[in-house]
């Protein structure tokens, strides 16, 4: 809705926040899978397309930071997500078989990526009046568990985040 009220000119790019990590690929299993693992390029790409913003101007987040998790996040619930059949249960997905450095590797890695998006976006929004990260919105995990694709509640530690920072 922000973006449609902004004249045809290229928005602020500050505002942007991507990462070309955001998107994951497990060797073409996710091609099986109803979860669009790719779709934040397509949304990227998009809004360049239409000159929304230009092609490699955007905020990256820095590499994830495992201190947020740790300092909210259930230890017992992190401990689960080293083994590859918990991730696919709460990935819905159906390569149990994988060990879970895999899905550390090509899946939550992506996903903590994109939490650090969050709150970098947040950051921006308070500054400038508001942001957008092209990832994120885990709003199905919390502090304890997950489900339906969303491993970490980005929004939670966003807002946990604010509050002690």
């Amino acid at each position: 809705m922000v973006i449609r009220e902004q004249k045809k000119s290229v928005i602020n790019l500050s505002r942007f926040v991507y990462h070309p990590g955001y998107n994951y690929s497990v060797w073409g299993f996710e091609k099986s899978h109803p979860f669009d693992s790719q779709r934040y390029k397509r949304v990227y790409c998009k809004i360049v397309n239409k000159k929304i913003i230009k092609k490699g101007k955007y905020l990256k987040p820095a590499p994830p930071s495992r201190s947020l998790l740790i300092e909210q996040m259930s230890p017992i619930y992190l401990f689960r997500l080293c083994y590859g059949f918990e991730v696919c249960k709460l990935i819905e997905g159906k390569e149990w078989w994988m060990p879970g450095w895999i899905y550390r590797w090509r899946i939550l890695n992506p996903m903590l990526l994109a939490t650090e998006g969050s709150i970098l976006a947040t950051c921006v929004a308070l500054k400038l009046g508001w942001a957008v990260n092209l990832s994120g919105g885990f709003h199905h995990a919390s502090f304890t568990s997950g489900e339906g694709f969303c491993i970490y509640p980005d929004i939670s530690l966003m807002v946990h985040y604010l509050q002690t920072r």
